[in-house]
């Protein structure tokens, strides 16, 4: 037990460390964009002044060494038989090494705030682009990958994809009408 306590206290201060690394000059960027440009949200600090710029965030964008690009939704049956939506994306890898969707990147779906269940499409109906998201995909290469939620009302889904590991808050989003 103690072990553990170790471990995660050194885990902490070594997350504590890395936060601390970063200029205080520079300001953040989102979707790739440096600070400042139209599709931005930064937070700057110089002599214990903050300043705050947001802009709404975009459906394509850089995400550390991978680009996305999310595309279109389809309402579809799961394999549950319950309603889902399927929310195809590019995924593009900007990396030295060869990674997949499903490594690199976390996606959510959001229905009156709240999030949705992943889910998939029944094995009947084989989803080739939801399988992509498990390949790998060398440098400068982009597939077309493809998500599942389960639907929880008649609401728009928000669909958002971040960086699976990053001390950025960049995010590719897109909001679709469920019809």
């Amino acid at each position: 037990m103690k072990r553990i306590m170790a471990m995660t206290a050194a885990s902490m201060l070594l997350l504590a460390t890395l936060a601390g690394c970063g200029n205080s000059e520079d300001a953040t960027t989102q979707n790739g964009n440096p600070a400042g440009s139209a599709t931005a949200a930064a937070t700057t600090s110089t002599n214990d002044t903050a300043k705050t710029e947001t802009v709404a965030a975009t459906d394509d964008g850089d995400l550390g060494d991978f680009h996305v690009k999310i595309l279109d939704s389809s309402v579809v049956e799961d394999w549950e038989g319950n309603r889902a939506i399927r929310i195809t994306y590019e995924f593009t890898n900007n990396g030295s090494e060869a990674v997949a969707a499903s490594i690199v990147l976390t996606l959510q779906a959001y229905q009156d705030g709240i999030e949705l269940d992943p889910t998939f499409i029944g094995m009947e109906n084989e989803d080739e682009e939801r399988d992509n998201a498990d390949k790998n995909v060398k440098t400068g290469v982009t597939i077309t990958c493809a998500a599942c939620f389960v639907l929880s009302s008649e609401s728009e889904v928000e669909f958002e994809a971040t960086e699976f590991v990053s001390l950025s808050n960049a995010k590719v989003v897109k909001t679709f009408t469920i019809t």
